[in-house]
């Protein structure tokens, strides 16, 4: 069976300039998600003000408004904080993810700059503005435009950071994304394709960073100051750190047979004899006298 790399070297490892780099886990499914979210945008499109009317409504009444409300002001804070926990966790325990999660950041920042540049590019006016509704939170300031979702692009950014760190969490960082992207239609302050959108940006921007990123990572973990140490063997001392395998020589054996004395080796050619038999030997000298 060959293995999936082949070495220069004397059958060894790869070195880093010639190991393909592998893409991040779950990358592909994210580009499969955000491309849905675009194609569910642009379907939301022409249905907006429906759309928007039946999401205030559903968030009338005391209690929702109050859910509503909560989730849509302090939604990002919870995903800031579990981020947090994530960052701390991942330095003292893993620092490969920790880098991921580093990288993830840039994407984050990236991709609450680009909300923020298109927003002044397409300055779609805010839906508690066009239509004059009662919202449940004050409707922004003119100038303050809704397409696309700030809150749901931070959200699905920091969603999609806490993914790509700790894969597991996105049983709870997902959730969260969406609800924060929902509360913000059914709040008041904006329509149903602005938070598809938004949602899109934050999951593109984060999976680009942490693919390019991917390189700059491993040569760090692999020759910068965020170099793993080798690990010990249980019961070594100081110093006896497991070495990468290495192919092992072959030994030979001595292996005493009636023809005489053979040296075998324990791997590759076949026994021939070097020496003969001392019973030979001797009868070969009787033969003489």
């Amino acid at each position: 069976m060959t293995s999936g790399w082949r070495s220069s070297h004397h059958g060894g490892p790869p070195s880093s300039a010639e190991r393909p780099v592998d893409q991040p886990a779950g990358s592909g499914a994210m580009w499969g998600i955000a491309g849905l979210l675009v194609a569910l945008s642009a379907a939301t499109f022409l249905a907006r003000d429906d759309l928007y009317r039946l999401m205030v409504a559903t968030a009338s009444g005391t209690v929702s408004e109050a859910v509503v409300r909560t989730v849509a002001e302090v939604g990002v804070l919870a995903l800031v904080g579990g981020t947090a926990l994530l960052a701390a966790g991942t330095w003292l325990c893993d620092r490969r993810a920790f880098l991921t999660l580093t990288s993830a950041g840039l994407g984050v920042v990236g991709a609450y700059a680009t909300s923020e540049l298109t927003k002044l590019l397409v300055e779609e006016q805010r839906p508690c503005r066009a239509m004059v509704a009662q919202a449940v939170l004050a409707c922004p300031a003119p100038g303050d435009w809704s397409w696309p979702s700030n809150h749901a692009t931070v959200a699905a950014a920091f969603a999609s950071a806490c993914f790509f760190t700790f894969p597991r969490s996105a049983w709870f960082a997902g959730p969260v994304a969406v609800l924060v992207a929902g509360s913000r239609v059914a709040a008041g302050v904006h329509y149903v394709h602005d938070v598809l959108a938004g949602l899109a940006l934050g999951l593109v921007g984060v999976t680009i960073a942490v693919v390019l990123m991917r390189p700059i990572c491993d040569r760090l973990i692999h020759h910068g100051p965020f170099r793993q140490r080798p690990v010990r063997r249980s019961g070594a001392t100081k110093g006896q750190e497991r070495s990468p395998s290495r192919p092992k020589s072959v030994v030979s054996q001595v292996d005493r047979s009636a023809n005489g004395v053979c040296r075998r080796a324990t791997i590759g050619p076949r026994c021939t004899s070097v020496a003969p038999s001392r019973r030979k030997t001797r009868q070969a000298s009787r033969s003489r006298s």
